[in-house]
């Protein structure tokens, strides 16, 4: 619970989880990941790759998921009902795993075995 707690989730009175980033939070990443350049990160990526956003149609947010899922050599954008990064894999693994299974169903096991990692 206290690394749920650390990354922004809290619990309301209710016994639901909501996002709560907090000040830290923010200042850890944006110290972490502020100077990073996922273009060039995403560029290298050979293995294939799966992006999972909500399925909400925010038209920055699609115009940029869909440049990012250019640049590796096989990616797709899968979009999972109430997706919310990155705490979806511990409020609602569910939805969040079937699309992981759908993905991976689809010979990407056989290609990564065939590729490098990393250029």
């Amino acid at each position: 619970m206290e690394a749920v707690l650390v990354y922004g989730i809290a619990e309301t009175e209710d016994g639901q989880f909501v996002d709560a980033w907090r000040k830290h939070a923010n200042d850890a990443y944006t110290e972490t990941y502020f100077s990073y350049r996922f273009e060039d990160y995403y560029a290298r990526c050979m293995c294939p790759m799966i992006i999972l956003p909500d399925d909400e149609k925010h038209e920055k947010l699609v115009d940029i998921l869909t440049r990012l899922a250019q640049l590796p050599e096989q990616c797709e954008i899968v979009r999972v009902p109430g997706a919310m990064h990155p705490f979806s894999w511990v409020l609602d693994p569910e939805p969040m795993a079937r699309a992981v299974l759908r993905f991976l169903q689809k010979d990407c096991l056989g290609s990564v075995s065939k590729r490098r990692f990393a250029r």
